[in-house]
């Protein structure tokens, strides 16, 4: 469950109150404070024994005012590779679970976009948890903007969530989409057309190479538009770090020219969309 203190006409510096959540035995579960007129999120609160709880609101010195309590619970539900949701927090604090399955090894994305929520940074909090609960990757939106955790590889094999965390006092909509990369090889010398359909859907194309061999890689007649940032090009080693990378500005080209490979073993050219972009892009690897 969740419980949100807002509204508050209770002044003055930090702490100006501390709400409080009791198990049923009267000692405390959770509790924070508010500065001033802020406002107290006390959320993913996991409730350990069946029974009566209680929500204290404790101003602190002589305060007079009042607040706004909100207790809530998260949306639960489930997603499958390859489709979108789109989810909508009503309540003040509410948070939506999505659950999924995933397999040890199994590289996922997970985009957050078409949002609705406004105000700042840290305006959405974007979560992967393992089946155990921990985190296993997360990000942040500006405001309306996307937010996209990609390339997470499953550590285990078991059932995940896709956590969408607003903060503060955010309501809105968001469309969730889970996807996997579309996986490939390509050969040197050859062109191939990628097309990408699922937000946050990432194209890697493997090819063998051979230490000092010298390659070039470039992505035209894009379909994708934007600004600068609508697409990045990587080529990784056969460890899986990056060698090099480049950017494309709205439907441009983008290249890696001239580069010598420092290793013999397979390499992997990446097309990465930005904030959910979906179109087509001709990729061309040449070399000697």
């Amino acid at each position: 469950m969740n419980l949100e203190v807002t509204n508050s006409t209770l002044l003055g510096g930090c702490t100006s109150l501390i709400a409080s959540v009791l198990k049923p035995d009267g000692t405390a579960l959770r509790s924070g404070g508010a500065c001033g007129a802020g406002n107290v999120d006390l959320s993913l609160i996991t409730v350990p024994v069946t029974g009566t709880y209680t929500v204290v609101i404790d101003p602190q010195g002589a305060r007079l005012g009042s607040v706004l309590v909100t207790l809530s619970m998260d949306q639960p539900g489930t997603m499958t590779v390859g489709t979108s949701n789109t989810v909508t927090i009503n309540a003040l604090g509410q948070n939506a679970r999505l659950a999924f399955s995933g397999t040890a090894g199994q590289q996922v994305n997970v985009q957050v976009s078409n949002s609705t929520f406004t105000g700042g940074c840290w305006s959405l909090i974007l979560s992967i948890l393992k089946p155990d609960g921990t985190v296993l990757n997360s990000a942040n939106t500006c405001g309306s903007g996307d937010v996209d955790l990609s390339f997470v590889t499953l550590p285990v094999t078991g059932t995940y969530t896709a956590l969408v965390d607003p903060q503060g006092v955010g309501t809105g909509s968001v469309l969730v989409t889970l996807s996997m990369d579309q996986i490939g090889p390509i050969s040197v010398n050859t062109s191939q057309t990628i097309t990408i359909n699922t937000p946050g859907q990432n194209a890697q194309l493997t090819f063998s190479g051979t230490v000092d061999q010298q390659v070039n890689i470039q992505v035209t007649n894009s379909t994708l538009t934007g600004g600068c940032w609508s697409l990045t090009l990587k080529l990784l080693k056969p460890d899986g770090t990056v060698l090099n990378s480049a950017s494309a500005c709205g439907s441009g080209n983008v290249s890696l020219s001239s580069i010598v490979l420092p290793v013999t073993g397979t390499y992997t050219v990446v097309i990465d969309p930005q904030g959910g972009r979906l179109g087509s892009v001709l990729l061309t690897l040449s070399g000697s």
